[in-house]
């Protein structure tokens, strides 16, 4: 079953207490939705930062459907 994130608040739990290995597009997803959560006109950034992180995360990319 596929994992379902909600918006920022469920990304960066996700980004902080779940991701497998640790790296620049991960840092850069935590940093993006952090941000988003105090300023809602960044969620899209956000959520762009999270979806790059996912796609170039070699430990992730065998869980995303295709």
């Amino acid at each position: 079953m596929p994992r379902q994130f909600c918006g920022p608040h469920d990304a960066l739990d996700f980004l902080e207490n779940e991701w497998p290995s640790h790296g620049v597009q991960q840092a850069r997803a935590i940093e993006a939705c952090g941000t988003a959560l105090h300023h809602s006109e960044y969620t899209n950034s956000a959520k762009n930062s999270f979806v790059a992180a996912c796609a170039n995360s070699e430990a992730i990319r065998p869980l995303i459907p295709k």
